[in-house]
């Protein structure tokens, strides 16, 4: 990896310090998604902290399957959960 490459694949938001995989940086992952069909990409890990919540009481074992109950429409598989 370049030097160029570590600076870009390295960003601060608030007190934390977050690195990009590689796969991520310029645009690469997006650009893959796209060249395979996908319109747009959908984020779930609001649901994931939701699904955490101590009012929920989603046993730890079943937050997975809870999560991806929100989410099946899109992505049918339960492989990743």
């Amino acid at each position: 990896m370049t030097k160029r490459e570590r600076q870009v694949s390295v960003m601060t938001l608030g007190p934390r310090t977050l690195c990009l995989k590689p796969a991520l940086v310029g645009a690469v992952f997006e650009q893959s998604l796209q060249d395979a069909g996908f319109d747009r990409l959908v984020c779930v890990s609001g649901w994931a902290g939701i699904a955490a919540a101590e009012a929920l009481n989603v046993p730890v074992a079943e937050r997975g399957r809870w999560l991806h109950r929100i989410v099946d429409t899109a992505f049918p598989s339960t492989s990743g959960f």
